[in-house]
């Protein structure tokens, strides 16, 4: 396939910047953390886990910032440069529910052994840590875009196979506010 864009619609573009961060997932809480170290004049826009698009709004503004502040920067950034047409980023960060875990097997050392075939463990939601639920864990990964998480293998244990089903939580935050936009209207309806 082939998509010819409009030049004049590339202008945007042309003076943004792309800062690669430390730690991917940490794009999505860039702009919140420019604002309250007093950095308005600069939109941060997750390119997903890894890149964030930065466009000034005050010309000059992020050179400052890069220059005046690098331990701040470098706390969030490997590096932050002039964008290109090509910057994509090929990960994602995504949370993966995993079921069959025997509850003697309940680990952080387990959960980045079932995850690493589908990319980098990241963490765990805190009842899966807490071990307030043990009929399925929630696990942090990052992984490549492209990769649709839906897997069921069987993993042996000191000689008893065990039989664990991944699938990627294709709801996410959507699922989440539903559910407190449900209780909010039961405990309305009381």
């Amino acid at each position: 396939m082939e998509f010819d864009r409009e030049m004049e619609n590339l202008a945007r573009f042309e003076k943004t910047f792309v800062g690669i961060v430390e730690n991917p997932g940490m794009t999505y809480n860039i702009q919140e953390s420019f604002n309250l170290e007093g950095y308005f004049n600069i939109k941060a826009t997750p390119l997903r886990a890894n890149l964030c698009l930065f466009e000034e709004l005050v010309d000059g503004e992020l050179e400052y910032l890069v220059k005046e502040a690098q331990d701040w920067v470098g706390q969030w950034f490997k590096e932050i440069r002039r964008s290109k047409p090509s910057d994509v980023d090929n990960e994602r960060v995504t949370w993966l529910w995993c079921y069959g875990i025997p509850c003697h097997l309940w680990c952080s050392k387990l959960f980045q052994f079932l995850t690493s075939p589908a990319g980098t463990f990241i963490c765990m939601d805190e009842d899966t840590k807490n071990h307030n639920k043990l009929d399925v864990a929630r696990v942090m990964v990052r992984t490549k875009y492209n990769l649709v998480l839906n897997e069921t293998f069987n993993i042996g244990v000191n000689r008893e196979a065990f039989s664990i089903k991944i699938v990627e939580d294709s709801q996410g935050p959507l699922r989440i506010v539903m559910a407190k936009n449900m209780a909010k209207e039961e405990v309305e309806k009381r």
